[in-house]
């Protein structure tokens, strides 16, 4: 009996001791203003920061302040001609922003990749679409897909199209206002029957 209160004692003087030193090396949280956000339900995604923040979300770019208060907002033209363009990335850069979208041209079969740079404070395009890169397309497998990658010096676009269930890879470099620099095109890679590539780096 005297063991079952002893234990018991013990067990009870850990937890106090135990929650003791929690409570002084617990961490203290500081909470601001609450701010009540607009974007119920809605697919988010940060661009960038400097004096203000930019933001992605469902197809509209979005400006706000150090406050988060609502500055700008402006849906983005996927027009291209009478056709209408897939939205691909955006990208914000030694100061600019910089919308990418693609067009498949069915006729010459080809996937065009489009970059155009967007006014920081109108938050629309300010200069007219410049064609970057080009792809072929294959219509007995899927449409090649563009992926980016930065670096502190560059930036990367490449591409990975299955034709004839041989992979090829296309890849394009520009400096960081994506002004170009080289391509290397058609770059066989052997593929394994069990594996699939997931990404380049």
């Amino acid at each position: 009996m005297r063991i079952y209160y002893f234990i018991s004692l013990f067990c009870i003087s850990f937890i106090c001791f135990s929650q003791k030193r929690y409570e002084q090396s617990s961490v203290q949280m500081l909470w601001g203003e609450e701010v009540i956000s607009h974007h119920k339900d809605k697919k988010v995604k940060i661009i960038g920061k400097d004096s203000a923040y930019y933001l992605l979300v469902d197809g509209k770019i979005e400006k706000f302040n150090q406050s988060f208060e609502l500055l700008k907002s402006e849906k983005i033209d996927l027009m291209y001609k009478k056709y209408t363009q897939k939205f691909e990335h955006i990208e914000y850069t030694h100061n600019y922003l910089y919308l990418f979208t693609s067009y498949i041209n069915r006729k010459l079969k080809k996937k065009f990749l489009f970059i155009q740079e967007i006014d920081k404070n109108t938050l629309k395009s300010v200069k007219k679409l410049q064609k970057i890169a080009e792809i072929p397309i294959d219509y007995l497998t899927n449409h090649p897909q563009f992926y980016f990658k930065s670096s502190e010096t560059t930036q990367l676009i490449y591409c990975i199209n299955s034709i004839h269930k041989q992979s090829e890879l296309s890849v394009f470099v520009y400096n960081k206002k994506f002004q170009f620099l080289w391509k290397k095109e058609n770059i066989q890679i052997e593929k394994q029957h069990f594996f699939k590539i997931e990404d380049v780096f």
